[in-house]
């Protein structure tokens, strides 16, 4: 074959569909909770409520002076600590399967990923 044949548009279409498969049979197996707790700090425990002071400063600070540098990151902060307390609480569980669904879940995968790489590689 040659490279323009090799390359064409049906690697993509195909890895697209592999690996959109396989993705989605693994997330089928997969479940996500949320888990709320204490922080804990040293010998300090700060309650899940306590994280949004800083956002709520900030934006006290915004709506009181529009353009303070500090409000501006007091608040971007504060968004920051609410996001990664948020994908921390998350708890992500492998559901049950058999050897054989795992195994044809990751093939796919692989294969999926395996052809966009090379129609990615071999465009330019």
């Amino acid at each position: 074959m040659n490279n323009k044949t090799e390359n064409s548009g049906s690697n993509f279409i195909i890895g697209i569909l592999l690996l959109a498969t396989g993705l989605f049979l693994l997330t089928q197996q997969t479940s996500a909770t949320m888990i709320w707790h204490q922080w804990r700090f040293g010998s300090v425990n700060i309650a899940s409520g306590l994280i949004l002071i800083p956002f709520v400063i900030g934006l006290i600070i915004l709506f009181y002076n529009p353009k303070s540098l500090f409000g501006k990151i007091l608040t971007v902060i504060g968004i920051i600590i609410i996001i990664v307390t948020i994908l921390m609480s998350i708890r992500i569980q492998f559901e049950k399967t058999s050897l054989f669904n795992l195994i044809l879940m990751l093939s796919l995968i692989a294969a999926g990923a395996g052809f966009l790489l090379r129609w990615f590689l071999k465009r330019k």
